[in-house]
């Protein structure tokens, strides 16, 4: 990513979110629950983590120097192991962390398709809220809306999934 920002004429640098401190991670644990009973078991996935600390202050000096933080969604625990951590999640947590004015995610779909797979266009906080856990949110759509919640819980002003097939979707 960095050298076709670069091709293109951009200045970019990059980043593993492992070295330097620069995301703190912690394991990512999941709560299940069998359907037929109440028992609930938390799953251990090993090293895929969820981050719990940004080191802004390397992500600020890069973008003063006038570069593009490219940053590679790794994370670090405090004895050292290495985690992977959702891209999303990570850029969430980036934009939380400095108060970015708008988060955008891009997937390979629509986007949020409501119960007759029709694209819904905008949400309210609220209005997210509500859907967040019906059968009609998929896939990794359910993470990214997350994302989005926490982000803006955060500080983050704006959050937006796009359709990142659809060129120039940003401009769109």
């Amino acid at each position: 990513i960095v050298k076709d920002i670069i091709q293109s004429g951009g200045k970019a640098e990059g980043f593993s979110g492992n070295e330097n401190n620069l995301i703190e991670a912690k394991p990512l644990k999941i709560l299940t629950k069998k359907s037929d009973s109440n028992i609930e078991k938390i799953l251990d996935l090993g090293f895929v983590g969820s981050p719990i600390k940004i080191n802004t202050q390397i992500i600020k000096n890069s973008i003063k120097q006038g570069s593009i933080p490219v940053i590679a969604p790794l994370g670090i625990d405090k004895n050292g192991n290495t985690y992977n951590i959702n891209a999303d999640t990570v850029a969430g947590c980036i934009a939380g962390s400095l108060k970015a004015s708008k988060l955008l995610l891009l997937t390979d779909v629509a986007g949020i398709l409501d119960e007759n797979k029709k694209l819904i266009s905008s949400l309210s906080l609220n209005e997210v809220k509500k859907i967040i856990n019906k059968k009609y949110i998929l896939g990794g759509m359910k993470p990214k809306i997350l994302t989005c919640i926490e982000a803006i819980a955060k500080g983050v002003s704006q959050a937006t999934i796009l359709d990142g097939r659809i060129s120039h979707a940003i401009i769109l």
